[in-house]
């Protein structure tokens, strides 16, 4: 099995999580979804809406913590290979996929925003919706 498969193992055991629990949309972005062939890892976020459904996280929470955990940088280890603090899914699945306010998604400093532009100088790239 080559790392992309194993990636796309792995993200399909957190997404399937995410519809478990209810989460309708999953966006996947990063280097995965770029001309790398060699992504080190997949990142990503999906949409809650805090307001129609104050249960959500709840449910979330018993079905994975992993998913609120990465919510709280406070709780987050070292990674040497990455030489920043990641989360526990990313250890664990070599995945980060976020929680984004369906009402703040877009805006300035939101992932959707984030992940729809290059680090390096702020080109526009590409997401995927991934869809049930």
């Amino acid at each position: 099995m080559t790392h992309r498969n194993w990636l796309v193992d792995n993200l399909t055991i957190l997404v399937a999580q995410l519809w478990r629990a209810g989460v309708a949309d999953v966006f996947i972005a990063g280097s995965f979804v770029q001309n790398n062939p060699n992504p080190g890892d997949i990142d990503g976020y999906y949409l809650v809406d805090p307001r129609r459904d104050a249960r959500l996280l709840a449910r979330l929470n018993g079905i994975s913590p992993l998913f609120i955990q990465a919510t709280v940088p406070a709780t987050w280890r070292f990674s040497p290979e990455q030489n920043k603090p990641k989360c526990d899914m990313w250890h664990q699945y070599r995945v980060e996929l976020f929680l984004e306010d369906a009402h703040r998604s877009g805006q300035d400093g939101s992932w959707a925003a984030l992940f729809k532009k290059t680090k390096k100088d702020g080109k526009p790239k590409g997401i995927i919706h991934i869809v049930r």
